[in-house]
């Protein structure tokens, strides 16, 4: 005769835990999911915005000496005014900076740079991913191939010096060590905070 079969009550409480944890995990992943308006693509980099203004912004704290745009529009013809295309543009000439700091070229290269309002948001960012908290400007993810900036602290040599630990990532088989890899980043950012790009 047929058994009677009864549920198992550590069996769906096991269960249900599980879907509670998976529940949570998603709902944490989600906390710092990145809430994307645009994305404009220049030659080296993917640029993921919240909003548009951010462009501008972007644009307006890694913009080049004065001179060398000037110098820009007599030789390559004028710059467009759209800011996304003075952010990709500016982006782009940063890009080829660094390489050309490191002597390590890379034209196939491209990378996704994530921009956020504040401190913050990029903090819930890091932590998201790491499980540490940190209070940097900016950091670059090489499993995710992405610069994450905060927009109120970013600087031409800030964001230099995380493209740097990108190049190095895509430009070596096997990585350099750590600390090696970081002074080449510091050694990129002095060069151009010094305003030559």
């Amino acid at each position: 005769m047929g058994q009677k079969v009864r549920s198992s009550l550590p069996g769906k409480a096991a269960a249900s835990i599980f879907y509670a944890t998976l529940l949570v995990c998603i709902s944490i992943r989600a906390g710092y999911a990145f809430a994307q308006l645009g994305t404009y693509n220049s030659r080296f980099a993917s640029i993921h915005y919240q909003d548009p203004g951010q462009l501008d912004l972007l644009a307006r704290k890694i913009q080049p000496n004065p001179l060398i745009v000037s110098l820009s529009q007599i030789f390559k013809g004028s710059y467009r005014s759209m800011d996304e295309v003075k952010a990709g543009r500016y982006v782009d000439e940063l890009f080829q900076r660094v390489q050309a700091v490191l002597d390590m070229p890379k034209r196939d290269m491209k990378v996704q740079i994530r921009l956020y309002r504040d401190q913050k948001d990029l903090s819930a960012v890091f932590e998201g991913i790491t499980s540490r908290h940190t209070q940097v400007p900016a950091f670059y993810w090489k499993e995710t191939n992405a610069i994450y900036l905060n927009l109120e602290k970013i600087s031409a040599g800030i964001l230099a010096h995380e493209m740097a630990h990108a190049v190095i990532a895509h430009y070596f088989i096997i990585s350099p060590p750590e600390k090696i890899s970081e002074l080449l980043c510091q050694y990129v950012e002095r060069e151009v905070s010094k305003g030559i790009f």
